[in-house]
């Protein structure tokens, strides 16, 4: 096993707003080391090309699981022993078949995999043999049959497993809402998301020769964590959350010092083709702040958010794109309740990874080293 150890200690000071209608200096220290460590693949190349944003981990967190999409292949990765152990492969067409699109997965409680595309939602086992067609597309057909709704993710009711709640994006109105579906019975319900409408003031339609030809910002992200569905904006300090303990559905909002209420910049409603207008658009919105997806650290029970501004050079990469430069990241911390224990800008760091994820109580950072699979593990502490 090879390892790169590059420890950096950070002293933090910072003061934010704990409540939303109240004004509550706070002000503490947060502590952060950093490690980076190298995966042993052996022989065999790992698929990087995505920056394993197709991946999972599972229930223990010992384990994450990456799809190679070009070879239909799971590559099973020990993060213990920070190994290679196994590639498991996929069938695309027969009865163990997978589609031929590209499908997304998770991990199911017992170990198997979920995987989901349009109209294709299966469950596999670790052999990569089919145990069970889930038919979402058939119990909740008028929503998931066809191209019209895109599945975001399928998430487990932890205490009933048959229980399988989905956020779901229409393409046409660019309008979230979940299916709650009961697999046993074959049933659903729909519920609306209105809180979230206002997220289509931060998306910008692309018009090419008078048709819609795709769209841009106004991202969500949706994350599992302590029983919850969560998804939030990068355009607004907020979260959305289902319940399933009481099958509530929330909004929780802040407003601080660091970070305000929401991103400034709102763009126009639609702009003609990829022109230099759109570069500017483009370069404008990712200069302003981002709220990066929310995580649940399941060791010091508390939530994380990582969020970000970046810096934007004059150079253009060969898209005609501005080139990144550098930027300024923060870190929120929240209690269980969502509460705010600490905000900061995180000193010595200016962009973050494609992927990360939360492995006992420590965030790994997805880094590429000489096209060789490698994590920088960021320890906080708060005094």
């Amino acid at each position: 096993m090879n390892k790169v150890f590059g420890i950096l200690g950070l002293i933090l000071l910072f003061s934010c707003q704990k409540n939303k209608s109240e004004i509550n200096e706070v002000s503490d220290q947060i502590s952060v080391s950093l490690d980076t460590i190298l995966v042993d693949s052996g022989d065999e190349f790992l698929f990087l090309r995505d920056f394993l944003s197709n991946s999972s981990l599972d229930a223990s967190t010992n384990f994450l699981y990456n799809f190679n999409e070009i070879d239909f292949l799971l590559e099973k990765i020990d993060l213990d022993k920070l190994k290679l152990v196994d590639k498991i492969k996929f069938e695309k067409d027969g009865p163990n078949g997978l589609g031929t699109g590209r499908p997304k997965f998770t991990l199911a409680a017992n170990g198997n995999f979920l995987f989901w595309d349009y109209s294709v939602f299966k469950e596999f086992d670790q052999n990569g043999n089919l145990v069970r067609n889930l038919n979402l597309e058939e119990i909740a057909s008028e929503y998931l049959k066809g191209r019209e709704n895109y599945p975001l993710y399928l998430f487990e009711d932890p205490k009933m497993p048959n229980r399988i709640l989905v956020p779901v994006l229409n393409w046409e109105s660019y309008s979230y809402f979940l299916l709650d579906i009961d697999l046993e019975k074959e049933s659903f319900d729909k519920i609306p998301l209105p809180e979230m409408e206002k997220f289509k003031d931060y998306r910008v339609v692309i018009i090419s020769n008078g048709i819609e030809a795709g769209g841009f910002g106004g991202s969500v992200y949706r994350t599992f964590g302590d029983g919850k569905v969560l998804l939030n904006s990068n355009a607004f300090n907020e979260v959305h959350f289902f319940d399933f303990s009481n099958d509530s559905l929330l909004v929780i909002k802040w407003e601080t010092q660091l970070l305000g209420a929401k991103r400034g910049y709102i763009p126009p409603k639609s702009v003609e083709g990829f022109n230099e207008e759109f570069t500017e658009i483009e370069k404008l919105t990712n200069q302003d702040i981002s709220y990066i997806k929310i995580l649940w650290d399941n060791k010091n029970k508390r939530y994380l958010r990582f969020s970000e501004k970046k810096k934007i050079g004059e150079e253009k990469d060969k898209f005609g794109n501005y080139k990144q430069v550098g930027g300024v990241v923060f870190l929120s911390v929240f209690d269980r309740e969502f509460d705010i224990i600490a905000e900061a800008r995180l000193l010595g760091v200016d962009q973050l990874p494609n992927t990360y994820f939360i492995k006992n109580g420590e965030v790994w950072f997805y880094e590429n080293i000489n096209d060789e699979l490698a994590f920088v593990k960021m320890k906080i502490e708060i005094d």
